[in-house]
């Protein structure tokens, strides 16, 4: 829901939209739902990875996120060293979120959780 918000808002601003050059794994909440009802019924210790079925790279989340908003807009990836100023400014990030950006996706095989 987020990314959805932050997308909107920055898209009334410029044409173009920044992505961090990461792959991700973007999980449905329906599977991180029943994941948690699993862990909750079953038990379920530990550490566990909770994956969507496609990893693909931010710039087409970023691209998907917009067209179900209806919203066109190009989106160019940048590698990380882009955002450190905008997140030492807080502008548009935090320097947590900063330091976050770097691949997301399972180690394991895609779908597992």
């Amino acid at each position: 829901q987020r990314l959805y918000k932050d997308l909107k808002v920055l898209s009334q601003f410029t044409p173009v939209l920044p992505a961090p050059k990461i792959k991700v794994q973007p999980v449905r909440v329906e599977k991180v739902i029943d994941a948690i009802k699993r862990a909750i019924y079953t038990q379920v210790t530990g550490t566990f990875e909770l994956c969507g079925e496609e990893v693909m790279s931010m710039a087409e989340l970023f691209k998907r996120v917009l067209k179900e908003q209806g919203i066109n807009r190009v989106v160019v990836e940048l590698p990380r060293p882009f955002f450190f100023l905008p997140a030492l400014l807080g502008l548009g990030m935090t320097m947590e979120q900063y330091y976050m950006i770097e691949d997301n996706v399972c180690k394991g095989e895609v779908g597992n959780g």
